[in-house]
């Protein structure tokens, strides 16, 4: 059982993904107890657990990026604290990414997708000697050259839910950022209008980060 206090219901119901996010990252050792100083690491997709990972890493001390198509995430992810908020679909992006980490890429590339094909990015882009963490779940086939693994050395993890101590973790972030984790809820719905909470979700229009349903 895990207890929340002082904290709205719909802004707590964030620690669930919060808590996904300290998984990928623990998976790294990256945590609350194992601070990240120094770390560049790069997140792609902008979803809310996209932001919610780039949000644990800047808050335990690694410089982040975030990459996605749409302006609206990149511009959140800016103002939650990344450094680097590029479009996906711009072909700088990649340059721009390597630079950022000192002309070789980003030491983390956490992928939060669920596209196949971003996994053979993920690859590419990430430093010699990196982690790749895998996060976004898929059906699909990531086809991409496996001999790019041992010359550049990188480690590929998966990661998926948490473990009891990433969700104690995420209780804390949030207790202690709610006005932060609040730009994340960007709909509260009420339980009556459940269905359209779920097509909303689904969409992710402009504007949508994470839905909330209210109960009665």
């Amino acid at each position: 059982m895990f207890q929340i206090s002082g904290t709205q219901p719909e802004i707590a119901a964030f620690v669930e993904p919060l808590s996904v996010a300290v998984h990928a990252l623990a998976r790294v050792n990256i945590g609350e107890d194992r601070p990240a100083d120094g770390v560049r690491l790069a997140v792609l997709g902008g979803g809310p657990i996209g932001q919610a990972v780039a949000l644990a890493a800047k808050i335990w001390g690694a410089a982040t990026a975030v990459v996605d198509p749409k302006e609206d995430r990149r511009a959140l992810a800016q103002r939650l604290g990344a450094q680097l908020a590029l479009d996906a679909d711009e072909e700088p992006a990649a340059q721009e990414l390597r630079k950022w980490g000192g002309g070789f890429g980003p030491d983390i590339v956490i992928d939060t997708t669920g596209i196949p094909s971003v996994l053979a990015q993920a690859v590419d882009l990430v430093a010699r000697g990196g982690d790749v963490v895998v996060v976004g779940l898929t059906g699909g086939t990531a086809p991409f050259p496996s001999g790019i693994l041992p010359e550049k050395e990188v480690t590929i993890r998966g990661s998926s839910c948490a473990a009891l101590d990433d969700f104690a973790a995420a209780v804390r972030l949030v207790e202690s950022n709610r006005e932060t984790i609040a730009a994340l809820v960007s709909h509260i719905i009420p339980f009556e209008q459940a269905k359209d909470a779920f097509a909303l979700a689904h969409e992710a229009a402009e504007g949508t980060m994470k839905v909330v349903i209210r109960l009665p």
